[in-house]
């Protein structure tokens, strides 16, 4: 039987590249069992499932309207990426930027809805929130 843990399952908050960065062979680990696929002898393993999903934390306690503060953790050309909660990021999308340049050397910026800032709308395929900054 063949099994995997897809590297998406690994972790709610951590952005792993190679899975070596968290298992290495050997390991002993506890997983949930996502798929079954007895046909042809397959196992989907996850195991970020069995912690809470800081996805639904964050929007059990957060609303449009709310005003939130977060770190600038990455620069692009389309905008700020924001973590506004422990592996919750925004986006502060150039188009949807204050009336007033960006300071994008700065290790905060403050984002805030309606009118422009973070609409926390849980993007499930994303995980990711939109915003704009004030």
């Amino acid at each position: 039987m063949t099994t995997l843990v897809h590297i998406s399952d690994l972790s709610w908050t951590r952005r792993i590249k190679n899975p070596g960065e968290v298992l290495k062979k050997g390991d002993t680990v506890e997983a949930m069992i996502l798929k079954i696929d007895a046909e042809n002898q397959r196992l989907s393993l996850g195991l970020k499932q069995l912690g809470p999903n800081v996805w639904d934390d964050f929007f059990a306690h957060h609303k449009v309207g709310d005003t939130i503060v977060g770190r600038i953790v990455r620069l692009t050309d389309f905008g700020v990426f924001v973590e506004i909660a422990e592996g919750v990021e925004g986006l502060v999308h150039v188009r949807c930027g204050p009336r007033h340049p960006v300071v994008l050397s700065a290790s905060v910026v403050r984002v805030a809805a309606p009118g422009g800032g973070c609409a926390p709308q849980h993007a499930s395929t994303t995980e990711r929130l939109r915003c704009r900054a004030d």
